[in-house]
């Protein structure tokens, strides 16, 4: 029996509530076209559900075909700067590597948690300009999920660390 393949549970959740919004779109533009005979909201949230089923099977693409990547560490940093639509958090893996990642301001990061953050693999790195390139990268992030607060090996009798 082939094994199934777990994919990562942020992922599964950014698909759902995808199609939700597809669907509820579509039957909140249908009752307002029965009730009132609303012709714009129908073809408004027509609009609006095509766009989600697209989104949702771009992201279906991007998980079956494993074009994704999952950076797991330690958050030791978290800094944003004004007027600025992402913050710059730096993790430490299990092997002591710094990685520095920009990630929406709307998430919810503590330091001294595990992180696991996942990424659309990105294809083009040739951008020189630093603005630039924060443009282009901030849609490759997919979602993170919290693993726990980190426990030094010698505490962590019970639970695991990162």
């Amino acid at each position: 029996m082939k094994k199934r393949k777990e994919y990562p549970f942020p992922l599964i959740r950014r698909l759902i509530l995808l199609l939700l919004t597809g669907f509820i779109c579509i039957g909140i533009g249908l009752s307002g076209y029965l009730a009132a005979g609303d012709r714009i909201l129908l073809c408004l949230s027509i609009a609006v559900c095509v766009y989600s089923f697209a989104k949702t099977i771009l992201l279906w693409w991007v998980i079956k075909g494993n074009r994704y990547e999952e950076i797991k560490g330690i958050c030791v940093g978290v800094s944003s700067r004004p007027f600025r639509r992402y913050k710059n958090i730096k993790l430490i893996d299990v092997n002591g590597n710094e990685n520095g990642l920009l990630i929406p301001k709307q998430a919810r990061i503590r330091i001294g948690y595990c992180y696991r953050f996942i990424f659309r693999k990105v294809v083009n790195d040739f951008v020189q300009n630093e603005y630039l390139s924060t443009m282009l990268a901030e849609d490759n992030f997919l979602g993170f999920e919290e693993l726990g607060e980190y426990m030094e090996p010698a505490e962590a009798s019970q639970n695991t660390t990162c």
